[in-house]
This record gives structure tokens, sequence and C-alpha cells, in this order.
């Protein structure tokens, strides 16, 4: 999102969302230019840049590797990756593009984890960052409740050749479902997040 809708019509200081985990880039634009984080920061005169961590639905291309094997290869990697190898490349793109020295940083969940990681790795690119804005960010999992801290032992102990395969992958049966069972003012919205809540835990506030 280069520009904003007011003059001046020029892009301004470059911000990089980084998305949550089973996500894309398309949540900061999906409920139209008034509502959604993306388009706000660019009417305030933000140049808006989105990154599609590799595995989800806009970023499944490789040259020899197929994301449609149920198992394989191109499954061969987690948040560590995207932090270590991913963030560091996309950093240098965004500054180079925008002909800028720093950019800003907002991040959401499994986003920021792949951020941290990139800091620990790349301590230097920090020089490049002048703001974070992290939202629910991830960096230790000794509070998780829900049937994850139940399986969180059993699931770390998987052989990898177990781990390498897609999270729940998209199909025409699980996209209506939930998008008859959990879009927003649905009567059985309610449920949709309860069943969530019962696997990742509760928000209590």
């Amino acid at each position: 999102i280069p520009t904003s809708r007011y003059p001046p019509y020029r892009p301004g200081p470059p911000v990089l969302y980084l998305h949550g985990y089973i996500s894309s880039s398309a949540e900061i634009v999906l409920r139209g230019r008034r509502n959604s984080l993306g388009f706000l920061l660019s009417d305030q005169g933000y140049d808006v840049w989105m990154i599609n961590f590799r595995g989800n639905v806009y970023s499944r291309n490789h040259t020899d590797l197929s994301p449609d094997d149920l198992k394989g290869p191109f499954w061969n990697f987690t948040w560590w990756e995207m932090g270590s190898l991913d963030l560091p490349k996309v950093l240098k793109y965004v500054l180079d593009k925008t002909n800028q020295n720093k950019l800003q940083i907002v991040g959401h969940s499994q986003g920021i984890t792949a951020l941290y990681v990139m800091l620990d790795q790349h301590p230097q690119l920090a020089d490049s960052i002048s703001l974070v804005s992290a939202m629910a960010p991830i960096a230790y999992n000794s509070h998780t409740r829900g049937l994850l801290s139940w399986q969180a032992k059993f699931l770390a102990f998987l052989p990898v050749w177990a781990t390498q395969s897609e999270f729940l992958p998209s199909s025409e049966a699980l996209n209506s479902i939930t998008s008859q069972t959990c879009q927003e003012n649905s009567p059985t919205q309610t449920t949709c997040y309860d069943f969530l809540f019962l696997v990742t835990g509760w928000v209590q506030i």
C-alpha cells in the first residue's frame, strides 16, 4: 500500500507487517479501507509493506518442491527459518526499494516470534528498525493453556518426518465449515470461538 488517499500523495516511512500463525498479510486489509490496519496506516502517510511467510496461502511457490505433497521437504521449516533466513532478506529488500535506512515493524503472534529469532541470529539488523509494535508476541510458552499445554510434550518428541506436513490444509469442506460457523454475526460464532479456545486456552481478562 504505497500511497495515502490524502495529500501529500507520496510514500512515507516504511512499515513492515508480520502476520501470525495460519494467517496471511490479507488480515490487515480484508475489513476495507476504513477498518483495516493496513489502509489506516497508509492514510496516516506510512508506506505499508506486507510479508507472507513461507507455506501460507499466498506463499507456496518453489522451484523444485511441491507444497501439495501431504508430507515432504517443502514443509521442513519452522518459525526459526522464517526469522533466521527469510526476514533478513525481506528487510534488505524493503530498505533497498524505499531508499531508507530504517523501517518500523508491526507484527502479530508468530510474526513477532520470527522477528525475535532474526534479532537473535542477526543482532546488527536491530539498527535498521526504528520501532516494533508487537501484538500478542510469543517469546515463551510456559503459560500455554488448553489442549496444547497437554499435548506439547508429546508433539515435541515426534520424529521429524511426522512433522513435515501442512497443518490444517485449505480445502473446500474446511472453508465451507469455517465460513458458515465462524463468520461475524453468525449465531454459531461463539461456539466456533469456544472450540478454538479449547485448543489454545481461554483468555483471562
